[in-house]
């Protein structure tokens, strides 16, 4: 959750996709990685993971959903 955060410290409005590559970018993470699916493979692992963070962390009322 603290990588979504520190990358909102701007305060500026980004997507959900921008905020994935930066992330993605922060950390060396590989398109291959990037690509992983979750067990069900319904759905990519690193899309899924910052989708429940954002989700979270808006319930808790750390971000504001645009």
């Amino acid at each position: 959750m603290r990588p979504v955060l520190v990358a909102h410290d701007d305060g500026s409005e980004r997507s959900t996709a921008a905020l994935r590559d930066e992330i993605a970018a922060e950390f060396s993470i590989s398109e291959v990685e990037r690509q992983e699916m979750i067990p069900s493979g319904r759905a990519r692992l690193f899309d899924n993971r910052v989708g429940w963070t954002l989700t979270h962390l808006s319930q808790a009322g750390a971000l504001e959903r645009t």
